[in-house]
């Protein structure tokens, strides 16, 4: 892990996985504002992570938004299951999806971007999000790589944050 405070505003890259031991979970929050939490990096989440994550994430001051950026899959998986995951102040701005091909078995992964992909409803109306459509370069360009998830499922979290 790393992080940079600039101007009220911390920055963290998580390289590795979330767990009892995950740095971030143990920083202060004095004179910041924000969070940019950069988890492209992030291996896996193991049970005592989501746990520690829960907990960490109840004590961040609701005026300190956390901006969650380049998500392992399992981010927004678990922000759609565990209640307290993603607090009203915790926005996921991107994450990681994965597809793959009926056919041949290639896996393709994609990243889904807020306001590009998928936006957030505030409990309102129906999530809104956009699947890219990959093609196989392996068998065929009439071959579609199909969601290696349940889409209703992984985006349940748009509905449960604020805007």
């Amino acid at each position: 892990m790393s992080y940079v405070d600039k101007e009220g505003i911390r920055t963290i890259t998580v390289e590795g996985p979330i767990g009892e031991t995950t740095d971030f979970f143990l920083l202060p929050f004095f004179s910041i504002k924000e969070i940019h939490l950069n988890l492209e990096k992030a291996t896996y989440m193991n049970s005592v992570g989501v746990k520690h994550w829960v907990n960490w994430a109840a004590k961040v001051p609701t005026a300190l938004k956390v901006i969650i950026k380049k998500a392992p899959h399992m981010i927004a998986s678990q922000a759609s299951m565990v209640v307290g995951f993603l607090p009203k102040n915790f926005i996921i701005e991107s994450f990681f999806v994965n597809f793959v091909c009926p056919n041949c078995e290639l896996e393709f992964t994609s990243e889904m971007k807020e306001s590009e992909q998928f936006k957030r409803t505030n409990g309102v109306d129906a999530p809104w999000f956009k699947l890219p459509e990959p093609i196989c370069n392996k068998c065929s360009p009439e071959t579609k790589l199909e969601p290696d998830f349940f889409p209703e499922k992984l985006f349940a979290f748009l509905k449960t944050v604020g805007s």
